[in-house]
């Protein structure tokens, strides 16, 4: 029995070294209370607690891993991320906070509604946007992507999960519709089956927090694509999925290695082996989850290389981080 313990320890401890790819914790939302009145109101990390605070000290964070790290005279600098107290404001400007997350300068942050799905016969694709903050990079890449698309002739709806408050938890009275496909969806879950029934693409937007979907978005996976609406039984074993046709994508905003922005294969230069490893990683988990609802994996879109909070070249910066974006989605959506 002690050596199964020690033999499982030892697997999960080989695990979590391979999948530390693109930061832990990128994100965290913030209470209202600590945020300077000129900045996003989620701009800023929740106070951590001792233990948390040495575990954020070990990670990396989402925002400034390509940027130039150091002090400027706009504020301190935080030692892991570059980011400095100024947290993307003006130069001098107070602040009550120092944050290793993205904080988009308030002039650049551009909002965009996208025009919904009509009854026409255009492609369409579904956002599903999973950042509980807004000034974020993350947002910056769902806007660009959406409004790009748009450009090309593909219908986008989103769907804002915590903007709309989405119940992200499966709890008892809802398991066995989920696991089972026993009984009907909740009102909430059937809205959004009808907006995945109507979408060619579907595409997820989040920051990567401990290598994973935040919360909301996996909370979404596991109630929305339930058994019987994404996934059935066959007559003589196995299961088969319910959506083919159509294609599953993912937009996602880190900070690990500063290696690369896209998919396998576009590393610039600073360990490509090991960026490449990351990226077939999650490959592996988005090739099961495709499989299973019988949808095509089109891949990802990975940022592992964001301007740092405070750069004096923040806007070119991050219209570079888009203009890469937008040939991503041309290969992929496009092409």
């Amino acid at each position: 029995m002690i050596k199964k313990h020690l033999s499982l320890l030892l697997a999960g401890t080989l695990l979590a070294g391979a999948l530390s790819a693109c930061g832990q914790k990128a994100d965290a939302p913030a209470p209202e209370s600590t945020v300077s009145s000129t900045a996003s109101s989620e701009s800023v990390s929740a106070p951590a607690t001792e233990a948390e605070s040495a575990s954020t000290a070990a990670a990396e964070p989402e925002s400034t891993t390509d940027a130039t790290s150091g002090s400027d005279e706009s504020g301190s600098t935080d030692a892991v991320s570059g980011a400095t107290s100024s947290a993307g404001l003006e130069p001098g400007a107070d602040v009550d906070m120092v944050t290793s997350a993205s904080v988009v300068p308030e002039e650049i942050m551009e909002d965009y509604t996208p025009g919904g799905f009509t009854e026409g016969e255009s492609k369409k694709a579904l956002f599903v946007v999973a950042d509980p903050r807004y000034g974020t990079v993350t947002r910056v890449l769902a806007n660009t992507a959406m409004s790009h698309l748009e450009d090309k002739g593909i219908e986008v709806e989103v769907r804002d999960l915590y903007a709309m408050g989405f119940d992200p938890v499966l709890g008892a009275e809802d398991f066995y519709y989920a696991k089972d496909g026993v009984g009907e969806p909740t009102e909430e879950v059937k809205i959004e089956q009808d907006y995945v029934t109507k979408a060619d693409y579907l595409i997820f937007v989040y920051p990567n927090w401990h290598d994973t979907p935040t919360a909301m978005a996996k909370g979404y996976m596991e109630k929305v694509f339930a058994k019987k609406f994404a996934y059935q039984d066959l007559p003589g074993g196995g299961l088969e999925g319910m959506l083919s046709g159509k294609g599953m994508y993912t937009i996602m905003n880190c900070g690990y290695l500063g290696g690369g922005r896209g998919w396998i294969g576009d590393g610039v230069g600073i360990e490509d082996e090991k960026w490449d490893r990351y990226m077939e990683a999650f490959k592996v988990f988005d090739d099961d989850t495709a499989a299973f609802w019988g949808v095509e994996n089109l891949g990802r879109f990975v940022n592992d290389r964001t301007p740092a909070n405070g750069s004096e070249q923040y806007g070119e910066e991050l219209e570079e981080l888009k203009g890469t974006l937008r040939e991503h989605l041309d290969r992929v959506f496009v092409s």
